[in-house]
């Protein structure tokens, strides 16, 4: 059997147990409180601030890993590039755009998944 076969048999299997395997692509599960210390620390900006400097652009995966688990949002991939600028020393975040949400993805094993994107950046005070 080819790689590719294997590799698409597992993909089924794995969409049909739901739950046996996980997503193909990093999802961070954070708690309530994770989240909102992510939204206090790092905040989003839609304008970009006089002052600042880059330091990293980020994405992030909102994925719903089975029928049973919540749907994927456009907050829940938000938050997660909150998360991952926290954790860079950042305190904004700039550029933030979603993807169009989409259906079953084999190559991410989703049955709904929302990426998005911005640049983690540092905001004098």
């Amino acid at each position: 059997m080819s790689r590719r076969v294997e590799r698409l048999a597992l993909v089924i299997g794995c969409a049909v147990l739901a739950g046996a395997c996980s997503p193909f692509v990093e999802v961070l599960r954070l708690d309530d409180d994770v989240r909102a210390r992510a939204r206090a620390e790092v905040k989003q900006y839609s304008e970009l601030p006089a002052s600042y400097t880059a330091i990293k652009d980020l994405e992030a995966t909102s994925c719903q890993f089975g029928l049973s688990h919540p749907k994927a949002t456009n907050q829940d991939a938000i938050d997660q590039l909150h998360f991952k600028a926290s954790r860079l020393g950042a305190n904004g975040l700039a550029n933030v755009f979603c993807d169009t949400p989409g259906t079953f993805d084999l190559g991410k094993n989703c049955w709904t998944s929302i990426k998005c994107r911005g640049t983690a950046i540092k905001v004098a005070p």
